[in-house]
């Protein structure tokens, strides 16, 4: 059976909301440049399985529910940014912005540009990667109820015991909160 694809131009003066189902298949929505993104006040996918590849955005409010797939976002900026998915991976490359991403099992790669907000990432099986800048400001709390957390930032008040690691990066700013049941959690 032949693919189908669907192109769909936005109109560059298009800031408004914008919402979109798929049940499979891929998704690429993409602004002009990293330096010239397109602007949303609120961009929602909710994709049953598949690919999402999401590039040069900036986004008052994202929202994006899957169930199984892989997820690709580069320099996207957003205001707050939820993602729930049940299996699969997930990686953001250049983000900024207020971040929650919840995943039952898979993979979480997170490089952030600049930390605006708190950051909380819950994972039930799986692994978790966050790398965050040098000039970053943030109280880390991490925990995984089975597996292994490590920490390559210098905190202060660095607490650790092998199944969790909190301390300070910086002045202590945003919250950044990354939970495990089972798997493996660097930050870095």
């Amino acid at each position: 059976m032949e693919q189908k694809k669907v192109k769909i131009y936005i109109p560059e003066d298009f800031h408004d909301k914008m919402a979109v189902n798929i049940g499979s298949g891929r998704m690429h929505l993409s602004g002009p440049s990293k330096s010239h993104p397109m602007k949303l006040d609120e961009l929602s996918l909710d994709m049953t399985s598949g690919m999402v590849d999401l590039k040069n955005l900036n986004v008052d409010s994202f929202h994006h529910v899957g169930s199984s797939g892989n997820a690709q976002f580069d320099y996207v900026t957003a205001g707050i940014a939820s993602i729930k998915m049940s299996s699969g991976n997930v990686e953001m490359n250049h983000f900024q912005g207020q971040l929650s991403a919840k995943l039952s099992s898979g993979r979480f790669k997170g490089q952030i540009d600049q930390l605006k907000d708190s950051i909380d990432v819950k994972i039930n099986s799986g692994t978790v990667s966050l790398d965050f800048p040098e000039n970053s400001s943030f109280t880390l709390n991490g925990k995984v109820s089975s597996g292994m957390i490590s920490c390559e930032l210098p905190l202060e008040s660095r607490t650790s015991n092998g199944h969790s690691i909190s301390g300070t990066y910086g002045s202590g700013t945003y919250k950044v909160n990354v939970t495990a049941s089972s798997g493996k959690v660097n930050i870095y």
